[in-house]
């Protein structure tokens, strides 16, 4: 989710995946590979997103309060 609406949907697979979203500090990019997720880069101020390191799980996510990116796992419907 990137500012309040969904932006998109990536199923897991072995594929590495790179997305980038704009937000208001500007640049975040998610990275996919394989089962797991995690925030590669932010322009965030603080950075914790990517501190909080990869996720693999349902109900794990990552969150940028700043730039307004959640990046979450769910299982397949």
């Amino acid at each position: 989710r990137a500012h309040d609406k969904e932006e998109l949907r990536v199923p897991l697979d072995k594929s590495p995946v790179r997305v980038e979203f704009t937000g208001p500090y500007g640049k975040s990019i998610v990275e996919r590979s394989g089962d797991r997720v995690h925030m590669l880069w932010s322009d965030c101020p603080d950075k914790i997103c990517m501190g909080m390191g990869w996720i693999s799980s349902a109900g794990q996510a990552v969150v940028c309060l700043p730039n307004r990116v959640i990046i979450s796992l769910e299982d397949a419907k």
